[in-house]
């Protein structure tokens, strides 16, 4: 079982990797720096990154803050009549590793208080906080990375289409 959201797609269309650099780079803008987002305007494509022949990395371009935006990187692969694009959309590393210190260390505590339940033969009502800040997060997780991957590769499908 996966704890952390990570998606892996593969998709098969008739367009040669030139031209499905192309229709990419419709839908995606030059990746800015952050003090320049500060300032910026409105956007008018949906997905921020680079685009090459050979593959992408790119993330959707939202106006509010979520930390758990799905990094979104392809491999495209030349095949006769078209190309393979192989996609993956997961954590920023940095997140990745918060996460999991955080979910680690709650599991851990949650393992130390059931372990002297045990021991003790007694209820410790003190489980009920880990086991509730680890949901919290898990869900936290979860909910953020779909709120955002989910119709990203809706319109990626589209386009690969």
């Amino acid at each position: 079982m996966r704890i952390l959201p990570y998606i892996n797609e593969e998709y098969t269309t008739t367009m040669a990797p030139s031209e499905l650099a192309e229709k990419l780079n419709q839908i995606v803008e030059p990746k800015q720096h952050w003090t320049r987002a500060l300032f910026r305007k409105k956007r008018s494509k949906p997905f921020e990154g680079e685009v090459s022949d050979t593959g992408f990395e790119i993330r959707p371009i939202i106006r509010y803050r979520n930390s758990f935006i799905p990094i979104i990187s392809g491999q495209v692969i030349a095949v006769d009549g078209g190309s393979i694009i192989k996609l993956e959309m997961k954590l920023h590393s940095f997140v990745k590793s918060f996460m999991v210190s955080w979910l680690g260390s709650l599991g851990m505590g949650l393992i130390w208080i059931i372990a002297s339940m045990i021991q003790t033969l007694s209820f410790n009502p003190l489980i009920f906080f880990p086991m509730i800040m680890w949901l919290f997060g898990y869900f936290l997780v979860k909910k953020g990375f779909n709120h955002e991957a989910i119709p990203a590769q809706t319109t990626l499908a589209d386009l690969f289409k």
